[in-house]
């Protein structure tokens, strides 16, 4: 006697109970076979939609090219996943059992008809043959309509929801319709519906993507896949699986991660727990966030802004300003460089009129340092993204205190989502606010014009974000401009030690090198200081407690000069009655007063052996009108005898010098220093360099 026992409660017509008494009554005695498993329904699926299917051989050739398109994109996927050597062949394998699956399945991907086979054959109101061939035909019917751009195997992604028809037919296989429908509405078919959102949003940033509708798609495969379930598992389906069913040769993995995390935080009836997504008919969170944030006005939410950026550029203390509304709300007067982050009124404006805005606070006449500036302006859609990101994060920190009070009913499920969520958004929030300044504008010289100076704008979009404060990085950006070393040649240049003067007061030079666009700018005084005491080595001198009498520097005393040994930068003081003197005077100061030590008048005869000069005029053949030299010296001695040679070339109608300098340091030399520190005097001078390494 054969006799079939209907798999859906629509057949059994009632009698289900009938049905339940004759299987227990026969059951062992029976043979059960079933009329089709597991890879058997492709054959049968593919053959019932698409009888003439494989009489063409071209037919065939296509099902076969997808399959092994498909399987390379499955092998890359799961070998990315893959730790170790067996993880990757039995990618490889899987790859290959997947490219025969294709074939049999053709044009349906095998997912898509093991969710249905496995998941929904769970449901008693799931139909395995009849239902699932008028589905699956309504799905094929609205995609050839137009209804939706197909992928190369029609997968859960492809199924067009929106289709009243599909609608129709997969409400009947899983039931629950009434229940379902406006989640349907409200995340996916409606015509506000969120993941539409997510569709414009990634078409955006990728147009490749926009026919392609990866929100709604993503959306519609895990509605598809909220139904049923494969014995012992939860609700819904992991992130692994669902990935590999929307993949495809025109589908990258990232770009669907990456919509997977816009619809977590878009939709409304979305729920991911565990790593598994499924729909249900109660809200999630992000219903309870938006009417949260909805709360907080604008001025409040750009406040929590400010908080954050405060935090952000705390690292950095007084030199860095936040959102200065006036010239007088910026410090003058500290030998210290500072940023001025510009506040939020800065973002729309246009490149010239954010340049005069800048231009009226650095041109201050009450302005004293207008060379320690520079001003940041943010970016505009840096800026509403830190704005939407921190009404998120008030409402989070609303939402999380109201559960703890007892004022809002979570499930402890949903109270621990709301912890993470504000830990992300939290963090998302430090991002936005360290991106949020793109461009810096620095008062540099201005060579050409009638202008003191003009506005250099350097671009921050480029530059890497991870691992450095926002000071540090704009500092960085900064670092053609703004110096944390100085050599004391070029404090000689520029006091011009030697040439107009003998010395200088040293609080006048400091004030010279932050006021002054000329001069180059110091991240701080220390550097002052350090230069002047490596000068003092031989290139200046240094003296303190002196005062000017009739122009000229007097002394209190002569042992305060520093000069011809190194100085420690804690010693040199930048307050009155602090001079740098052009070696000739500090030559003449030491002079007057003679060896303090005993040895030190035999080391200086020592080093004044070791000036090798050779050759006179007489030597070299040149009239009486003409001299030439040669010699070797060491560093001190050099700068000693500079004050030489310049009385030389202005006795002289040609004066040529060729000069060879080795140089050896203890540690390596930092080619960002030799620029900045060397090479930029030699190109300011004009002097092109030879064999230089």
């Amino acid at each position: 006697m054969v006799y079939s026992l209907q798999a859906s409660v629509h057949e059994a017509a009632g009698d289900e109970g009938l049905l339940v008494e004759l299987d227990h009554l026969v059951a062992r005695v029976d043979a059960k076979r079933e009329p089709v498993s597991d890879d058997e329904v492709m054959r049968v699926v593919q053959r019932r939609l698409f009888p003439s299917f494989g009489d063409d051989p071209a037919q065939l050739e296509v099902a076969r090219e997808t399959g092994r398109e498909y399987a390379i994109v499955f092998r890359r996927l799961r070998e990315t996943y893959a730790e170790t050597e067996s993880e990757k062949r039995a990618a490889q394998s899987d790859a290959e059992r997947l490219e025969e699956r294709v074939i049999q399945s053709y044009p349906f991907h095998p997912l898509l008809l093991d969710l249905m086979y496995h998941r929904w054959g769970s449901l008693p109101s799931y139909q395995r043959t009849r239902g699932a061939l008028q589905f699956l035909a309504r799905a094929v019917h609205a995609l050839w309509t137009g209804g939706g751009a197909a992928q190369p195997l029609i997968g859960p992604g492809d199924v067009v929801l929106e289709d009243e028809h599909v609608r129709g037919a997969f409400f009947a296989q899983v039931g629950e319709r009434e229940r379902y429908t406006a989640v349907l509405a409200a995340d996916i078919t409606g015509p506000e519906a969120r993941a539409r959102d997510v569709d414009r949003r990634i078409a955006t940033d990728a147009p490749a993507y926009e026919l392609l509708r990866v929100g709604t798609r993503c959306a519609a495969a895990i509605m598809l896949y909220s139904f049923g379930g494969r014995e012992g598992e939860d609700r819904g389906v992991g992130e692994s699986e669902l990935v590999q069913s929307l993949v495809s040769p025109d589908l990258d993995r990232n770009v669907v991660t990456t919509c997977l995390h816009d619809l977590r935080d878009e939709l409304l009836y979305l729920h991911h727990t565990g790593r598994r997504y499924r729909f249900e008919p109660k809200p999630n969170l992000n219903l309870l966030i938006q009417e949260a944030a909805k709360g907080w006005q604008a001025d409040e939410v750009l406040n929590r802004v400010r908080a954050e950026l405060a935090d952000v550029l705390a690292p950095a203390r007084d030199r860095a300003l936040l959102w200065p509304a006036v010239s007088s709300e910026i410090p003058d007067g500290d030998p210290l460089f500072r940023i001025a982050y510009l506040g939020p009124e800065w973002a729309p404006r246009a490149a010239d009129e954010a340049e005069s805005g800048v231009e009226r606070l650095v041109d201050d006449r009450a302005r004293i340092y207008k060379n320690a500036l520079a001003f940041a302006i943010p970016g505009a859609p840096a800026l509403e993204r830190a704005r939407a990101t921190a009404r998120l994060v008030l409402a989070l920190d609303l939402l999380l205190r109201d559960v703890k009070a007892g004022r809002h009913q979570v499930e402890r499920e949903q109270a621990d989502e709301l912890t993470e969520r504000r830990r992300v958004v939290g963090a998302e929030l430090r991002a936005a606010c360290e991106g949020l300044y793109e461009r810096v504008l620095v008062p540099v010289a201005e060579r050409e014009g009638q202008k003191p100076f003009r506005l250099e704008t350097i671009d921050l979009r480029a530059q890497l974000v991870a691992g450095r404060d926002l000071n540090a990085r704009l500092l960085d950006a900064l670092r053609k401009h703004v110096f944390d070393t100085l050599t004391p040649a070029r404090i000689v240049s520029l006091a011009s030690l030697g040439e107009s003067r003998e010395f200088v007061a040293v609080d006048e030079l400091e004030r010279w090198f932050f006021s002054i666009f000329d001069f180059p700018k110091l991240v701080d005084e220390s550097v002052l200081r350090a230069a002047i005491g490596r000068g003092t080595e031989g290139v200046l001198g240094y003296v303190s407690g002196a005062h000017v009498e009739n122009g000229s520097l007097a002394l209190s005393r002569r042992e305060l000069v520093r000069f011809g040994e190194l100085t420690p930068a804690d010693e040199i003081d930048l307050g009155p009655g602090c001079y740098v003197l052009s070696p000739r005077l500090a030559v003449a100061f030491r002079g007057e007063e003679g060896p303090s030590e005993p040895g030190e008048a035999e080391k200086a005869q020592e080093d004044d052996a070791s000036l090798v000069v050779e050759g006179d005029t007489a030597d070299a053949g040149l009239s009486p009108s003409g001299y030439a030299v040669r010699f070797s010296a060491t560093a001190g001695q050099l700068f000693r005898v500079l004050p030489a040679l310049q009385n030389l070339a202005e006795r002289s109608s040609r004066f040529v010098a060729r000069v060879e300098i080795e140089a050896e340091a203890d540690e390596p030399l930092d080619p960002n220093w030799l620029r900045n520190a060397v090479e930029e005097h030699f190109d300011e001078a004009g002097i092109e360099r030879e064999g230089a390494s």
